[in-house]
């Protein structure tokens, strides 16, 4: 068994993630092996989805990646990306530079980004969700 040296096992793997079809095939097997479906937040959102018409599809299944990053929902045609973001996991310490960072890479890529708060979920009736949703996408160049 031959070790390779962490810096060109970590060059080599910056490579491969450059590849969008391994990206996404990396993404799902990763998400697969944690047995993790969507959030009751994201049903929400998915339900919504279906109900209103909305033209965003789900993605937190590891389906599409935008620079290595795995977003909640997309809005392909609009290079928009919509994350749903839980109450307790997101203010754990140091989720606010890690969220900020992911939002950065998303924008460099050009894709614009509006993030749903679970307490404003929470806090919403479907319509007000939904129109929510449907005034940021109709922003969206």
């Amino acid at each position: 068994r031959v070790r390779v040296p962490q810096e060109e096992a970590r060059a080599r793997l910056d490579v491969l993630w450059q590849d969008p079809v391994w990206a996404a095939e990396a993404v799902r097997k990763i998400r697969s092996g944690n047995k993790r479906g969507p959030s009751d937040l994201e049903k929400r959102v998915i339900g919504l989805i279906a109900h209103y018409g909305l033209r965003l599809r789900y993605v937190g299944d590891g389906s599409f990646t935008v620079d290595r990053l795995n977003p909640d929902f997309v809005f392909t045609s609009k290079r928009a990306v919509l994350e749903v973001y839980g109450d307790y996991w997101h203010n754990q310490p140091g989720m606010e530079q890690r969220d900020q960072d992911r939002i950065a890479r998303y924008e460099a890529q050009g894709y614009s980004v509006v993030i749903l708060w679970g307490h404003d979920i929470d806090a919403s009736t479907d319509f007000q969700l939904a129109q929510l949703i449907t005034d940021w996408a109709e922003r969206q160049p």
